[in-house]
C-alpha cells in the first residue's frame, strides 16, 4: 500500500485525487441501486407508476406518507389511482 502524498502545491486537492482514485460508479453523488438487485433490491412500491422500493407495507416511504396523509384509504384502489 503506497504511503500518503505530501501536501505539496503539486499534489491535487483531496476531492480532486479521491476523483482519481475511484470508479467512475463510485464518483456519482447518489448510487442508484436495480429493484432486483439481491442484496440491496426489494420489491417495487405497489404505486403502478413508482419505481422506488417499498419499504414500508408495500409502498416507498413517500406514499406511504401519502397514503396516511389521504386518511388511509383502501389501499390496492388508492395505489391504482396515484400519479407517481
Amino acid at each position: 500500500m503506497s504511503s500518503p502524498l505530501p501536501a505539496t502545491s503539486s499534489t491535487p486537492a483531496l476531492t480532486d485525487e479521491l476523483k482519481i482514485r475511484l470508479r467512475p460508479s463510485f464518483a456519482e453523488p447518489v448510487i442508484l441501486i436495480d429493484p432486483s438487485d439481491p442484496v440491496m433490491g426489494g420489491p417495487q412500491c405497489i404505486v403502478v407508476a413508482c419505481e422506488r422500493l417499498a419499504v414500508l407495507e408495500g409502498k416507498c416511504s413517500a406514499h406511504h406518507r401519502r397514503w396516511i396523509d389521504d386518511g388511509r384509504p383502501e389501499i390496492e384502489e388508492w395505489a391504482g389511482n396515484r400519479p407517481s
